[in-house]
């Protein structure tokens, strides 16, 4: 399977060395299930739109002071997604910074097992990220690609709060 990792330049180098290594999750749907190992990597299941791909690095670029942002692209195998019970998690990841939304209920996994360096391929590389440009890339997006999707997604971030679907759980 292919999933996709967003890291700062200097995570991917130690990556290229060691692989990907599982570390601590603080996602609450994880938190609230004890039979959930509390150490993973997210893949997101399909690579992000632009809005999305504009939100993550942004989120890179402030949350971790990463001016150099990469997007890597995952090969794992499904057994390595499953919790011990045999179910393989899948959960809904949401992204909004100081109320502009990239996405809501976003699908990815989680990969609980350590991925070696072959199987993690840099696709993209983002240098000297500033956090005031990439909110203007993210208004620029919003009018350009989908004038309705950002009262779309305040709506559909109520609806989300109001009933959570954070965990799915797949034969």
């Amino acid at each position: 399977m292919i999933g996709y990792h967003y890291t700062s330049a200097k995570n991917y180098e130690r990556i290229k060395g060691e692989g990907l290594i599982p570390y601590p999750l603080s996602h609450p749907a994880i938190k609230a299930e004890p039979a959930i190992p509390n150490k993973g990597i997210w893949i997101y299941v399909e690579r992000p739109d632009p809005l999305s791909h504009a939100g993550l690095l942004l989120w890179h670029a402030t949350t971790k002071s990463n001016s150099h942002v990469v997007l890597l692209e995952v090969h794992y195998n499904l057994e390595d997604t499953r919790v011990p019970d045999g179910r393989t998690l899948s959960l809904y990841h949401d992204l909004s910074i100081e109320h502009r939304v990239f996405h809501v209920a976003e699908l990815a996994r989680i990969i609980f097992s350590p991925v070696v360096p072959e199987d993690v391929v840099l696709i993209e590389s983002h240098k000297a990220l500033k956090p005031l440009s990439m909110v203007a890339v993210h208004e620029v997006l919003i009018r350009q690609t989908r004038p309705d999707r950002e009262k779309a997604h305040r709506r559909t971030w109520r609806e989300f709060n109001k009933n959570p679907r954070m965990v799915e759980s797949l034969p």
